[in-house]
């Protein structure tokens, strides 16, 4: 008779609050990574801000089991993949941190490597030295200090493979392409000595 008034007990307790049955630090069926529980919670839209360990993110993960979240629509608001919002306060620092604020635009000539060498083959009249120029067309920032070797030559290589006249997206413009690639190829070698 006790044995029989002890199982639905827990069934009664798993019921009432899922979270106090299963609050086993190291249950045998979780074996999820941290980076995993913290996907999980994300995916449920889970606010994480008070979770500094692993076993933290287990007892947020119980205390809202799945049923309640898809009951509320919240398990399909953003797939796993898929980083938490910027909207949302309080996750984890270390996932939220992972991306840092882009530094304030300067005003000097646009030499983001967003542009591409056909967008910066026309030197503004603010890059005044040679050194400003070269930096300029290869895509760095003018005011700044010269790069290492490594960059320098990384950016050469985007540069050159950009404006080479024998590319195909190059055909129709190859005499303007042999002109852009040929002072792509002068800034770099006017700065290799100095990179160094």
């Amino acid at each position: 008779a006790p044995a029989a008034s002890s199982s639905p007990e827990p069934a009664s307790q798993r019921q009432q609050q899922p979270y106090q049955q299963q609050s086993a630090p190291t249950p045998p069926g979780d074996t999820r990574t941290t980076k995993e529980l913290m996907e999980e919670c994300q995916r449920r839209a889970l606010d994480t801000s008070g979770c500094s360990v692993r076993d933290d993110l287990i007892d947020l993960l119980r205390q809202n089991p799945v049923g309640a979240s898809a009951a509320t629509g919240g398990s399909n608001k953003a797939p796993p993949s898929v980083p938490a919002p910027p909207a949302r306060s309080g996750t984890a620092p270390r996932l939220s941190a992972a991306q840092p604020a882009p530094p304030p635009a300067r005003p000097a000539p646009k030499a983001q490597a967003t542009f591409t060498v056909w967008d910066r083959r026309t030197v503004p009249a603010s890059c005044t030295t040679r050194k400003q120029q070269a930096l300029f067309l290869l895509g760095f920032d003018p005011l700044r200090a010269v790069p290492s070797p490594s960059d320098l030559r990384s950016a050469y290589k985007r540069a050159a493979m950009e404006s080479h006249p024998d590319r195909q997206q190059n055909h129709g413009r190859q005499a303007e392409a042999k002109e852009v690639f040929q002072k792509v190829k002068d800034g770099f070698d006017y700065l290799s000595p100095i990179a160094q």
